[in-house]
């Protein structure tokens, strides 16, 4: 045993000795050729490799500097700029100085350029944010030169980085060719040693390999600063870091760390386990503080893993932009993309609500008066005195309800109240009452009347805009009412306003789908009884039915297609002309009305003059016709158009003759050659004794002025026979003839011969 020992002892001695031996060649020559590595390495270590962390380093250090500056405009913190991206300005700077020491001044001068740019913009910024009134504009623009100088440097790191790693790729190069033959040298060695390292190498890797890991994984969770836990398939606290106890501290009388979790922990850790969900994030508030956790179930280990962050600063700066976006910028009050959510979650949910509308009457005319400003100061006056009100009513007693500033003169009040309760309805005739007196604003004391519209929620037919709409037409009808300020909201005149609406959508499309049409009723000269001419009477068949006249033409003025629409009948009309012209109806008038806004269009007598040219009809077979009130809303104008128009050569009626202004003052200043006398004067003509009196007048007021008369409305014999008794020159109406198609008054007018008198 002994002997066999010695002998095992002396060929381990000899494989020992011959292991040593060819180690210790070997090492002399490795020595020689590491020497020579050595020198390569010193140069790549102690130069180059330094030059590229740092250069990484600045590459950080700027995003970093970046992404504060751009917190900080979107927080307006000051500290961010003060406290962290001044620290990270020095970082970079000490960067800079330790690359200009081993890359050299020349190649890090244009960077130390570029970086006292950011840091002069950076400062800059920092004095724009701190101001009481932020130059918003001013600060993006900043932001784009921080942006454009970093884009800039990267370039130029990116230059020297690619010159230093072509040297370390030299030095690698040379390093590899040395490896090489020291590679050759040593293959004798480790052949005899290859079995034995690489059993041994495989076992030691492996073994500091997972120490190292295990080392790691310990350590990760223990230093973390953030809360880690694991917690047990039943949720029970298996570990906690030493950074969840250092949390719990800051909360009074909390000692347990699933209090930094979620009440819903359990429907979470359920979640987590099934992949109900690919997302496993979720928040909780705790007192003042926010939280962000994600759960990771782990199924070897049977345990959760719950990693804690707390986002308190970025989720106080998210609601402090929520709220901001949430307010009007000039009230404070809540606005309208608020008052929106807030209304359709109500409905939705089914609540009984009420919503009252406070609206500044006539807002053009204060800004008219005082300009956007002074207008602004009225507004504010407005709001404050809304505030007062709205408050003092709460302190009387409770009301449940919100006040919001949704447009610049407009106010609404959602209540969780009806009409009928006696909360709202104080709350309503206090805020009517204080209006009735004047209210203080930066301009001094001042009435500024408001309407108050009220509405209530149906949850079968309404939604929040239908609610807003009804609420405004209450505050319009409140309006025209004149001395109501509050008015609640009725079907009927919802109704109205629905047909108006639709109206003028329908009316949108009218022309383009050929619903409208011209037709002529006819107009006969008294003393001769033949056809003289024809009105053009426009009309509207719309979905099988025709609309009134009274009822769209309204709505085409307030919408404006009022323009569109009388430049239709114009040309139409003077279509029409042309073609009774070519069938040898050549001594009809046409008569067209025009309404007061096609009248004053600067282009007015042009477009006159064109149609007249394109479909070569003459001047006197067109007769237009206007309302005394088209010329004297705007006097000099209307005047100046007439004389136009006369000169053209077209004959000028006034239309609807005493029922408008009748300012004879100026009737005798108009060139114009008829004036008819409206249906409404001759409509009991033969019983009214005042209405004889004023036809009579009119007709021999006519004659003086040189102007012919012709009446409307006639309908009977005895209308006709006491207008032939006033001298009056032509006539229309339902006794002559009702309007016609274009078809039958052709044959109307030919069946007439335009010559051939009407016999009795």
């Amino acid at each position: 045993m002994i002997v066999s020992s010695q002998r095992l002892n002396l060929k381990a001695n000899l494989i020992y000795g011959f292991v040593l031996a060819i180690g210790l060649g070997l090492s002399a020559y490795v020595y020689l050729s590491v020497d020579s590595l050595k020198q390569i390495s010193s140069r790549l270590v102690s130069n180059q490799l330094p030059v590229l962390q740092t250069s990484s380093s600045i590459n950080h250090l700027l995003g970093e500097h970046e992404r504060l500056l751009y917190e900080y405009y979107a927080t307006v913190d000051s500290a961010l700029y003060t406290e962290h991206a001044q620290a990270v300005a020095e970082q970079l700077s000490q960067a800079l100085s330790t690359l200009a020491m081993y890359a050299g001044d020349n190649r890090v001068e244009p960077v130390k350029l570029h970086l006292a740019k950011i840091d002069n913009i950076a400062a800059q910024l920092h004095q724009n944010l701190r101001k009481r009134s932020v130059d918003w504009d001013l600060a993006r623009a900043q932001l784009r030169q921080l942006s454009d100088e970093r884009r800039d440097i990267l370039p130029l790191l990116s230059q020297l980085e690619s010159t230093i790693t072509g040297e370390v790729n030299q030095g690698y190069q040379q390093t590899q060719n040395a490896l090489a033959e020291m590679f050759a040298a040593v293959v004798v060695y480790g052949a005899a040693v290859l079995l034995l390292a690489i059993l041994l190498g495989r076992y030691v890797k492996r073994y500091l390999l997972l120490s190292d890991s295990n080392a790691r994984l310990a350590l990760f969770a223990e230093r973390n600063p953030n809360p880690v836990l694991s917690l047990g398939e039943r949720g029970d606290v298996l570990y906690q870091n030493p950074a969840s106890s250092e949390v719990l501290k800051q909360f009074n009388g909390v000692d347990n760390p699933t209090a930094l979790l979620s009440p819903d922990l359990g429907q979470q850790l359920f979640d987590a386990r099934n992949h109900v969900s690919d997302a496993h994030r979720h928040e909780h508030q705790l007192e003042d503080r926010y939280f962000s956790y994600e759960i990771h179930w782990l199924a070897d280990m049977a345990a959760f893993d719950i990693h804690i962050k707390d986002i308190s600063q970025k989720k106080r700066a998210q609601l402090q932009l929520m709220d901001r976006a949430y307010r009007n910028d000039q009230s404070g009050l809540f606005n309208r993309l608020r008052f929106n959510e807030d209304i359709n979650n109500a409905i939705i949910k089914g609540q009984s609500i009420s919503l009252v509308l406070v609206e500044v009457a006539q807002m053009g005319q204060l800004q008219g008066h005082y300009g956007l400003n002074g207008a602004s100061a009225c507004i504010e006056g407005v709001t404050h005195t809304l505030i007062e009100q709205f408050e003092t009513a709460q302190q009387r007693q409770p009301l449940n309800a919100t006040l919001y500033h949704i447009a610049d003169g407009s106010f609404a009040i959602l209540a969780q109240h009806l009409t009928a309760d006696s909360e709202l309805q104080f709350l309503v005739k206090q805020i009517a009452s204080r209006f009735q007196t004047p209210v203080p604003t930066t301009l001094g004391q001042m009435r500024i009347q408001v309407q108050l519209g009220i509405t209530e929620h149906a949850p079968q037919v309404r939604t929040g805009h239908d609610l807003l709409l009804d609420a405004k037409i209450a505050a319009d009808q409140a309006l025209q009412k004149g001395g109501d300020t509050i008015s609640y909201f009725d079907i009927d005149v919802g109704q109205a306003h629905a047909r108006r609406a639709e109206l003028a959508l329908k009316l949108e499309q009218a022309i383009e789908k050929n619903q409208l049409s011209l037709y002529m009723q006819p107009q006969m000269a008294m003393p001769s009884r033949t056809l003289i001419g024809a009105e053009a009477l426009l009309r509207w068949h719309c979905d099988g039915e025709f609309i009134s006249l009274a009822e769209f033409i309204p709505v085409a003025e307030q919408t404006g297609l009022i323009l569109a629409i009388g430049d239709w009948v114009l040309e139409q009309a003077c279509l029409m002309t042309a073609e009774y012209r070519r069938l040898g109806l050549v001594d009809l008038v046409v008569a067209i009305n025009i309404s007061p806004r096609q009248f004053l269009q600067s282009d007015f007598t042009a477009r006159v003059e064109q149609l007249l040219n394109q479909y070569q009809v003459p001047p006197s077979a067109i007769e237009l016709e206007i309302t005394e009130s088209t010329i004297m809303d705007n006097e000099q104008t209307g005047i100046l158009v007439l004389n136009q128009l006369k000169s053209l050569g077209v004959s000028l009626a006034i239309d609807d003759f005493g029922t408008g202004y009748s300012s004879l003052a100026y009737l005798k200043q108009f060139p114009v050659d008829k004036l008819k006398i409206d249906r409404s004067f001759v409509r009991n003509i033969e019983h009214n004794l005042d209405d004889q009196a004023i036809v009579l007048s009119l007709c021999q007021m006519a004659k003086n002025l040189k102007l012919s008369v012709l009446a409307e409305g006639i309908e009977t014999e005895p209308q006709l026979d006491i207008l032939a008794q006033y001298d009056c020159d032509a006539i229309q109406g339902y006794w002559f003839s009702r309007p016609l198609k274009h078809e039958d008054f052709v044959r109307f007018s030919e069946k007439m011969c335009v010559s051939e008198p009407l016999v009795d």
